[in-house]
C-alpha cells in the first residue's frame, strides 16, 4: 500500500485588512490530495464541499481528503479551493 502524505496543500488563514482571506487565495488540488489547514481562523464552504466531511467548519490543525472535483467558494473568508481529476 502507498504511503499516505501528511498533506500536499495547506492553506492559511489569516486575518488581513479587517477580513479572514485564505492564502493562497486560490488552491488546485487534485482527487485524493490532502488538505491542511492552518492559520488564525476556521472555513466553511458555501452550497457544496469537495470533502466527505461536508462544508465544515474546518479548523487550524485539521486535513482533509479532496473527494469530488469543481471550484469550491469559502463562506465569509475570501479566496476558494478548485478540485481537478
Amino acid at each position: 500500500m502507498p504511503e499516505r502524505k501528511i498533506k500536499d496543500h495547506e492553506i492559511v488563514v489569516a486575518f488581513e485588512n479587517g477580513k479572514h482571506v485564505c492564502r493562497p487565495t486560490r488552491t488546485t488540488a487534485r482527487v485524493g490530495d490532502t488538505i491542511f489547514w492552518s492559520g488564525v481562523g476556521e472555513v466553511r464552504f458555501k452550497g457544496k464541499s469537495p470533502f466527505n466531511e461536508g462544508l465544515g467548519p474546518f479548523r487550524p490543525g485539521s486535513r482533509q481528503e479532496a473527494t469530488r472535483t469543481g471550484t469550491f467558494p469559502f463562506e465569509g473568508v475570501e479566496g476558494d479551493i478548485e478540485i481537478k481529476d
